[in-house]
């Protein structure tokens, strides 16, 4: 998922995209550092910076890397401090309004964008470098506010200039050469949310932001609370002067980190890599089996891939038991043969038996590798077989009950690879002790940031293999796939509503076809007593039913 921050110099953008990436638990992507360290290049080059040509060589050549602690490499060397100095201040506009300069660093910043969650902020990250990002925001201040920001930080970090007359000079003439220039000018995207940060504070700003963020992704509410905590605040002061997002002062939160770090400044906190690190390291050999997480099951025969050799193996056994003891079949399994040759497809499903995953496998084998998503205790305290054995049949681990965007980025890619993910939405068994199931909305995002259909399938009469207080039975069970679904059917609902009904609107579809009933008849209430009741609102907006041919019709045009 990306999250787009666009806007002049000083309104805020870089200490905000750093809070709002610690506060989603996304990377941070300064766009604008990539810039200055070209335009620190032209002057340890000795390059004329007026000579497109050599910079933009040197644009092609530079080596820039990323740390942690907001830490920036230039060909090996920190330079951190020096890409914000006075000197690269003059000629960073005149540098990145280069169109080969910033065709050299596009194709780098969209390969940093498409390794995870980033929050990316710069001047063209809209409009040009991620246009489809899934939320965009431009940041705008007076020129008197950004000039007194800007002022503040350079005092507080000891370089820039401290003339006030210089630096809104400087400021309003990098406006004009970012709003003039030929390649990506600095303009507002149609679909981007305008913010005016000039009287505002930062936490009112972040909010603002966050709020917006929420309603794009409910998803992402379920783990991310609403007020900062020290810690990320602690973060921002260290990376970047409070002024820059304060307007007449700093918020008291800010001043109250400020004094913590000053009283304890050995203490500092721990960077996001430094956690993933350790707990990476829990076993030393999950580098066995956590590579599998990330790459398809198939491909083609230059791109590197799950050997599915073990997989073959397995499911080939298990097909044979299921066919010999249970006389599996599938219904209608046209449906997804012939979705799955044009786009990736994102199958729900309910779950209503541990063998139910066994079932949903096998619907779709040897016609497709399924990606089902698993709870992460299944990779937890387990021995490394069976771990290995998870990852190289196709399951990614999901942190349940909350908003594991990992696990969604994976899960989308899966889909833009073409392949088939299943997700159980209900998330337990339903019967397994006495809460019931609540429908999890994360179904329609994948599909949605996937761009992928979804497609209803229903496991009839597992839960009748091993009832409580009675022994194992081996009844005939059938699986059914219903009629795909697409994601732009719903956009009639509110936006906060949107995943949340879709995903509803599934599960009806699949219990429909489980008790072999109209889905207007199927009681969603008793089902989910817990959840929002979508019954009223599309018997007042009925969703048509699409065929097979529709949406295929429909995603081949949209591609095109």
């Amino acid at each position: 998922m990306i999250i787009a921050l666009d806007g002049p110099s000083g309104v805020g953008k870089s200490t905000l995209a750093r809070a709002l990436a610690s506060r989603l638990q996304f990377s941070c992507l300064d766009t604008g550092a990539l810039y200055r360290c070209v335009a620190l290049s032209v002057l340890l080059a000795g390059v004329d910076e007026a000579n497109e040509i050599d910079v933009s060589k040197l644009a092609q050549t530079a080596t820039i890397r990323f740390a942690p602690q907001n830490k920036v490499f230039l060909n090996g060397a920190d330079v951190t401090d020096d890409i914000r100095g006075a000197r690269v201040e003059r000629i960073v506009s005149v540098v990145a309004a280069y169109p080969r300069v910033r065709a050299a660093l596009l194709e780098k910043q969209r390969e940093i964008g498409s390794l995870g969650n980033y929050v990316v902020e710069g001047r063209d990250i809209g409009s040009t470098v991620f246009p489809n990002a899934e939320c965009k925001f431009f940041l705008t201040a007076s020129l008197e506010a950004r000039t007194r920001r800007r002022l503040l930080q350079n005092q507080e970090k000891q370089r820039g200039s401290v003339d006030e007359q210089e630096v809104r000079n400087m400021l309003a003439k990098r406006d004009a050469t970012d709003a003039t220039r030929e390649a990506s000018p600095l303009v507002c995207p149609s679909d981007a949310v305008r913010i005016d940060t000039s009287d505002k504070t930062f936490e009112e700003v972040l909010t603002l932001i966050l709020n917006h963020v929420y309603e794009a992704c409910p998803a992402l509410r379920d783990d991310v609370s609403n007020t900062l905590h020290s810690n990320e605040v602690v973060a921002a002061v260290q990376t970047h002067d409070p002024a820059s997002v304060a307007c007449k002062q700093a918020p008291k939160q800010v001043q109250a980190a400020k004094q913590v770090q000053a009283s304890n400044p050995a203490q500092e906190p721990k960077s996001a890599s430094a956690t993933s690190k350790q707990t990476s390291t829990s076993s030393r050999f999950a580098r066995w089996y956590e590579h599998c997480w990330d790459l398809p099951m198939t491909s083609t025969a230059h791109e590197r891939h799950i050997n599915t050799v073990v997989a073959t193996i397995i499911l080939s056994v298990v097909y044979g038991i299921a066919k010999l003891l249970f006389r599996h079949r599938c219904a209608h399994i046209q449906r997804f043969r012939e979705l799955y040759k044009h786009t990736g497809v994102c199958v729900v499903s309910n779950h209503t038996s541990f063998l139910d995953v066994v079932f949903v496998y096998l619907s779709l084998w040897p016609h497709a590798w399924a990606r089902f998503l698993g709870r992460n205790t299944l990779f937890e305290n387990k021995p490394f077989i069976f771990k290995w054995l998870l990852s190289h049949v196709g399951v990614i681990p999901v942190k349940r009950d909350s908003a594991d965007m990992l696990a969604v980025k994976r899960a989308s890619r899966a889909l833009k690879h073409g392949e088939a993910v299943c997700i159980m939405p209900e998330g337990t068994r339903r019967g397994r002790g006495s809460k019931k199931p609540r429908i999890h909305g994360g179904a329609a995002l994948i599909a949605r940031m996937g761009k992928a259909p979804l497609l209803p399938l229903c496991v009839r009469d597992a839960e009748r293999i091993k009832e409580k207080g009675s022994r194992v039975r081996f009844p005939r069970i059938t699986t059914e796939f219903g009629n795909p679904i697409l994601l732009s059917d719903f956009d009639f609902l509110p936006k906060d509503k949107r995943l949340e009904g879709a995903t509803w609107y599934a599960m009806r579809e699949v219990f429909a076809l489980q008790l072999r009933v109209s889905p207007d008849e199927v009681d969603m209430p008793a089902l989910f007593p817990d959840d929002y009741d979508f019954t009223p609102v599309f018997r007042e907006h009925p969703v048509a039913q699409r065929s097979v041919d529709d949406v295929i019709n429909t995603i081949v045009t949209h591609k095109a």
